[in-house]
């Protein structure tokens, strides 16, 4: 019995650790104006506390764009996101990238 339960634990530990490394690369777009015309980028990683529930930073993406009128907005989550979120999870920490295409 003892047996079948660290097996069964093993594998509880393995599927945590593989549903945190494995998350899905994710990409929200938002135009502004137009979109894009330059291609020029800015961005900046948005980090979250308690598997993404608190914020503990503020992306102002309207500062990214400067005086720029026609943008686009990329929010995701990229492969150096998932590896920073799966290290993070101990501590429960989410990140992701947030870019302004001119």
């Amino acid at each position: 019995m003892k047996q079948v339960l660290k097996k069964a634990t093993a594998i509880g530990i393995l599927a945590v650790l593989a549903m945190t490394m494995l998350v899905g690369c994710m990409t929200h777009e938002h135009i502004v104006g137009t979109g894009a015309a330059t291609g020029y980028t800015e961005s900046t990683k948005q980090w979250y506390l308690l598997w993404g529930m608190v914020p503990l930073n503020s992306v102002d993406t309207k500062a990214l764009s400067g005086a720029a009128q026609n943008y686009k907005i990329v929010t995701e989550t990229s492969l150096v996101d998932a590896v920073l979120s799966g290290l993070g999870f101990i501590v429960s920490v989410r990140v992701r990238t947030v870019k302004v295409i001119k």
